[in-house]
């Protein structure tokens, strides 16, 4: 072996790197390589993975894939979601204007890494990054190392430490720690007492909770909580803080919220005298009526981050974004048209400009075209991350909601989380004799048609106003039919049946009076 060598040597395209690790993120038995570019002359760049083939000559530009990073200084690689797949985090310094910007943490999966599926974590000019199990609860830590902040031109920034938890990061649950324009870290010592290399001692907080029971539902709402304190400490007592001014001493309480809104949760333990704490905060959601969007399909204007159906999953460790262009959009698909008298938005910005104010819209639709505003939203913050429940004066009827970007003053529109809460009160419509429906909009549970009638939908010419029907179920029995006059209508119906037996496909075809109708059956 001749060790070493110029003449064995695979050079790979980089720009500005300034860190790399290696590690196999697609679980085929290789290592891959993953390398944080900082700058190509602009910070607005992607960084690199490198992916092997357990060969010499495995590594090259064909086998090479981009994740985008703003002026990447330093990179992690762990699996903290614990799904089986590495993730892949960037300490983002810069995005060329300004430095509290937010760094990436790339989601692995099945399918690999995309540019869309990533958390934000906040950071100020960060300059390195560091992963570590620091409380020995099982998941990974995240620990960032910053150099400047923005809002107080000062270099006497601290550090962020985000604890990691079976309920994911939050931005709440965050140790600081006093530095002066800090670099690199790196870990050392005994799980009781890590220590980094700008001389710190990282404290342990080996608390964490989860709920065995669903945290958003309309009250009352009964969630059980699961302490998943550490063995390895001899505790003391607990206690727990629910957010809604009950507070209880069990080990793994049960609570029962009786009131709408949001609520953090606090669990507390006592172990030779200390007292430590953890904090989740919004983790429980009571509503006064049953989440009518859960489950629903969304769409956007545009995306930049994530899939529109990050901004509807009920979580709000994740998010969607679209570019900074005024009337911008998300918007969610209620597959029929329910009485809603809460709306729940998280919503975000990340600016450098103090004077400007964001404004959104939350806009409800009876067709997905014509669109009334139901409340006004404004952002202010440098960083604002709000979330609320808002009652709306009187339940709006809407099929179609969404977050409509008024004025963004070039900032991304940032939803993490738009659910609807309300009731749906339908009725069963069976025709058995020739029936007209005017122009409206209608809601059914079951919709027959039989005995050889005739059911007409009459659409308004003159006013462009047409019928409109939600139905669970439709049957159409031979003989029966369904006749458009008018404008027509557009309909979305579940298990369709139709003559012939036509079942679960589109059912209508018939057009009468310049009009039409069709509609969109489900399963058979």
């Amino acid at each position: 072996a001749v060790g070493y060598s110029t003449l064995a040597l695979t050079s790979l395209q980089t720009y500005g790197a300034i860190d790399v690790s290696a590690a196999d993120l697609n679980n085929d038995g290789h290592l891959d390589l993953a390398f944080a570019n900082h700058s190509n002359g602009s910070y607005l760049l992607d960084s690199y993975i490198y992916w092997g083939n357990g060969t010499r000559t495995g590594f090259s530009a064909s086998r090479r894939s981009g994740l985008p990073t703003q002026g990447a200084y330093g990179q992690t690689i762990s699996d903290f979601n614990r799904d089986g797949y590495l993730d892949l985090v960037f300490a983002n310094y810069s995005d060329g204007s300004q430095h509290d910007i937010y760094s990436y943490l790339y989601w692995g999966s099945s399918t690999g890494f995309t540019s869309t599926s990533k958390l934000l974590v906040p950071t100020d000019r960060a300059r390195g990054v560091l992963a570590a199990d620091l409380n020995r609860d099982g998941w990974q830590e995240l620990l960032f190392t910053q150099e400047y902040d923005d809002g107080s031109g000062s270099y006497n920034v601290p550090n962020r430490l985000y604890w990691n938890s079976p309920a994911g990061f939050n931005s709440t649950n965050v140790s600081a720690f006093p530095s002066f324009g800090s670099f690199s870290v790196s870990t050392a010592g005994a799980a009781t007492g890590e220590t980094n290399s700008f001389g710190r001692s990282i404290p342990r907080n080996p608390l964490a909770f989860e709920s065995a029971t669903p945290t958003w539902d309309s009250a009352p709402l009964a969630v059980s909580f699961d302490n998943l304190a550490s063995p390895d400490v001899a505790w003391d007592s607990f206690a727990w803080d629910f957010g809604d001014g009950s507070v209880s001493t069990e080990i793994s309480p049960t609570h029962v919220y009786t009131h709408s809104g949001i609520y953090s949760v606090t669990l507390q333990g006592v172990a030779n005298g200390v007292a430590q704490a953890v904090t989740i905060p919004n983790y429980v959601v009571v509503a006064s009526a049953p989440n009518v969007s859960q489950g629903k399909w969304a769409s956007a204007s545009s995306t930049v981050m994530n899939s529109p159906q990050q901004a509807v999953d009920e979580k709000f460790s994740t998010a969607w974004a679209s570019n900074g262009t005024d009337g911008s959009w998300v918007q969610m698909h209620l597959g029929s048209a329910y009485n809603v008298d809460q709306l729940l938005l998280g919503r975000g910005r990340n600016t450098s400009v103090t004077s400007t104010v964001d404004i959104a819209l939350i806009q409800a639709s009876l067709d997905g075209k014509t669109w009334s505003t139901v409340y006004t939203d404004t952002l202010t913050g440098l960083r604002d991350n709000s979330v609320r429940l808002i009652t709306l004066p009187t339940p709006v009827h809407a099929a179609y909601l969404r977050v409509y970007g008024q004025s963004l003053n070039g900032n991304q529109l940032i939803v993490t989380d738009f659910q609807a809460f309300g009731v749906i009160n339908p009725i069963a419509l069976s025709v058995t004799s020739d029936t007209i429906l005017a122009p409206g909009v209608y809601t059914f549970t079951n919709l027959s048609v039989s005995n050889n009638a005739v059911l007409t939908l009459q659409g308004d010419g003159n006013t462009g106003t047409g019928v409109t029907i939600f139905a669970d179920n439709v049957q159409i029995e031979t003989g029966g039919r369904i006749s458009g006059d008018g404008q027509g209508y557009v309909g979305q119906g579940g298990n369709g049946i139709g003559p012939g037996g036509g079942i679960g496909a589109t059912w209508g075809g018939a057009t009468g009076g310049g009009g039409g109708y069709g509609g969109l059956g489900g399963s058979s």
